[in-house]
């Protein structure tokens, strides 16, 4: 499991990578920052632990008039392959 790597979802529009690089580098240091739409993101930490202590801190924080939604990225797409699973079944 990718414990290094953070979805950040929720996002107002108007936030930029360089926003979410100094917002989230106050938790440690930051291997890379990448926006891919306007609501979402993934971050990923050089250490494991800086990367569980922002996910503690931020997920529900707010960031430009938005409450965050923060996962770890392997959670993220181990719910959605079950969510997949499931679905098949019915």
């Amino acid at each position: 499991m990718d414990n290094h790597k953070l979805f950040v979802g929720n996002m107002a529009a108007r936030i930029t990578q360089r926003d979410l690089w100094r917002f989230f580098s106050l938790y440690g240091l930051i291997d890379e920052c990448a926006k891919f739409h306007e609501s979402y993101a993934f971050i990923r930490y050089v250490h494991a632990d800086d990367a569980k202590r922002a996910r503690q801190e931020t997920h529900g924080a707010m960031l430009k008039g938005r409450k965050l939604k923060v996962e770890f990225a392997a959670n993220l797409n181990r719910s959605n392959s079950s969510s997949a699973t499931d679905q098949q079944i019915r």
